[in-house]
This record gives C-alpha cells, structure tokens and sequence, in this order.
C-alpha cells in the first residue's frame, strides 16, 4: 500500500473551505508513448475555491475543479503545451484535505486538434 493511502481525510468534502490556495508542490507528467514520461516545469499557480472552483498554473493550465464524491474530484479546462491548445481532462483522488490546503493525485487525457492523444499525470499541493 503506498504512504499516501494512509493519510486522514476524514469526513470532510473534497475541497478546503472557499478561498485562494498557492501552489506548494507539482509533478506534471505527460505520457505519449507506454513508459517514456516526461516532465512539464511548472512555474506557481493557484486553487481558488468557491461558487466556481478554479484551478490555475499560469501559461500553462487554466481548468475548473467540480467534486464527485467525497475524495473524487473532476478536473476539466485547457492544457497549453508546445504551441498548442490541448483539450484537458483530468480525473483526481484526493489524497489529503484540511482547513490549510489540499493534496491530489490525477490522471487523464489532454487532446490537441488532430494530434494524438496524450496521458497526463499529476500531483498537486496548494496551502494557504
């Protein structure tokens, strides 16, 4: 079992009480071909939680976050990688959530038109 299955979430939704949390920590991976990953620098970014839940890694992902269940979270938006607008969908178990931030693991798909589909995957922490 992997250490993050252990971590508390309790009984609380999904997502942090409403406000705007910080980029703490990313890994970004996108998968074109089986087991050649690479990694996509991320520079800051930010989860504001609220009527509309947003999820913004600046010049890079612009989405918005929609809870599915108590630790399941559906991520949809726009993914800008190499000159291209690819369509993002992403979907997210939440690994850790409290008063202070979130952390989440998600995994998906991000189309660009007529290019081939590309896997991506993530792991997110945003604090206060």
């Amino acid at each position: 079992m992997p250490d993050t299955a252990v971590l508390p979430v309790g009984e609380r939704t999904a997502l942090p009480p409403p406000g705007g949390y910080r980029l703490a920590g990313c890994v970004l991976e996108r998968t074109s071909l089986p087991l050649l990953h690479r990694r996509i620098p991320t520079n800051g970014g930010e989860l504001t939680v609220g009527d509309e839940t947003t999820l913004t890694l600046p010049d890079l992902i612009t989405a918005t976050v929609v809870v599915e269940g108590r630790r399941r979270l559906r991520i949809a938006g726009w993914l800008n990688l190499r000159d291209r607008r690819h369509t993002l969908r992403l979907t997210a178990r939440v690994v850790h959530v409290d008063d202070d931030g979130l952390v989440f693991a998600a995994t998906g798909t991000a189309v660009a038109s007529g290019r081939r589909r590309l896997r991506i995957e993530a792991a997110m922490e945003f604090i206060r």
